[in-house]
């Protein structure tokens, strides 16, 4: 029978699955390896022989097969698509789980990296790339009654060197996002019922969430910072999907704008759709003006994380839904404002053929570059800086 360990990877399918409060938790074999062995057991039971014979048994497994090596490299199985490069990496300063987001700012001291932890607080962990477990906490973003014990951390951390965004929900869908601004030294909370995913783009706060402000459903909102007017930016309800529609991810784009994601609630499909940076302004407008939808840039199963990339977005990829494990990371270039040039074919970045190799959270450099966590089943996990094809 194969023997697992867990390692949370803080996504909230309870913002996905109705009545579903549980955080996804990604699996890696423990050191008795991965669990179908060739043994050659006659009996019903778990056969353990040494051979590579067949075998009769009908029993939990044929064999206890090889457990996971120590990485050699620091990707470990996962493979590399071709055009993809590792930059360089580094040892993660704490064991998987101890973050569930990842933030870089970029200044002329170089890249500084921010990770969130599941009680809401940030952490510096260091300049790009000598990181390490902080000594005090950075900043603390646990607003709003907060509780670590009942409410979920939402997995993801925006950072642009003065505001710092997080936010959390409730098993009944409500929540609320904090945004501390460096400059005035002072945090303020936005009611934010499943905020699932935000980002910064262009000097606007977007957040996908379900019934945020006056949107009936699932859909994004977007709000000025420092000031935090709001304006409505566009709802999922005009996805025809065969559920009900749900939050999913928000990605800056390289060239302006933003993907907007949805998540099909029953079969947990996800469609993205550019929205421009005028468009994005256009919310702020009286009336506002509503991007109108056009076909989805992509349509793709279920996902763990996204981020920018290149000129794209790279998507943390699941195949197996009654798992959730990590699939693959996978890429789709986009081109123009708000993808108004349409995207290219999804191809992956890295794939994860066994499971002894996983990730965990992804974030971008603003270099273009994507920050990943690789995790090891046999061994402490990395941080690698993943670039993508030249353009």
């Amino acid at each position: 029978m194969r023997a697992v360990v867990s390692v949370c990877a803080s996504l909230l399918l309870s913002l996905v699955v109705p009545g579903l409060s549980v955080v996804a938790c990604t699996t890696s074999p423990a050191a008795e390896g991965e669990g179908e062995g060739e043994g050659e057991g006659e009996g019903e039971g778990e056969g353990e022989g040494e051979g590579e014979g067949e075998g009769e048994g009908e029993g939990e497994g044929e064999g206890e097969g090889e457990p996971c090596a120590a990485p050699t490299t620091p990707l470990g199985t996962a493979v590399l698509g071709a055009g993809f490069t590792v930059v360089d990496s580094v040892a993660a300063p704490e064991a998987p789980g101890a973050f569930v987001a990842f933030a870089v700012v970029s200044d002329d001291g170089g890249d500084t990296v921010f990770a969130l932890r599941p009680d809401l607080g940030v952490e510096r962990l260091g300049t790009w790339p000598t990181l390490a477990s902080p000594d005090a906490p950075f900043l603390s973003l646990a607003v709003d009654d907060f509780d670590v014990a009942a409410d979920f951390a939402s997995a993801y951390l925006v950072a642009d060197g003065r505001f710092f965004v997080a936010g959390f929900t409730r098993a009944d869908f409500s929540g609320a996002i904090a945004i501390h601004d460096s400059a005035a030294m002072a945090t303020a909370t936005v009611d934010a019922p499943g905020n699932y995913h935000a980002a910064l783009v262009g000097g606007r706060l977007l957040v996908n969430g379900l019934g945020l402000g006056g949107l009936t459903d699932a859909g994004a909102r977007v709000w000025g910072v420092p000031d935090l007017t709001a304006g409505e930016l566009v709802t999922a309800s005009v996805v025809d999907f065969a559920g009900a529609p749900y939050s999913s991810f928000v990605v800056p784009l390289a060239a302006g704008g933003a993907v907007v994601g949805a998540t099909d609630e029953t079969t947990f499909e996800n469609r993205f759709f550019g929205v421009a940076g005028a468009a994005i302004e256009g919310a702020f407008t009286v009336p506002a003006v509503e991007p109108t939808l056009v076909d989805p840039l992509v349509s793709i199963p279920a996902l763990l994380g996204a981020t920018a990339l290149g000129d794209g977005v790279v998507f943390v990829a699941v195949d197996d839904t009654t798992t959730f494990a990590p699939a693959a990371l996978r890429f789709l270039p986009v081109d123009g404002d708000g993808g108004a040039g349409g995207a290219g074919d999804l191809v992956d970045a890295l794939t994860l053929p066994d499971a002894c190799t996983s990730v965990g959270a992804v974030a971008a450099f603003p270099d273009g570059t994507a920050l990943v966590e690789v995790i090891h089943a046999a061994g402490p996990a990395v941080i690698v800086r993943l670039a993508g094809p030249a353009t």
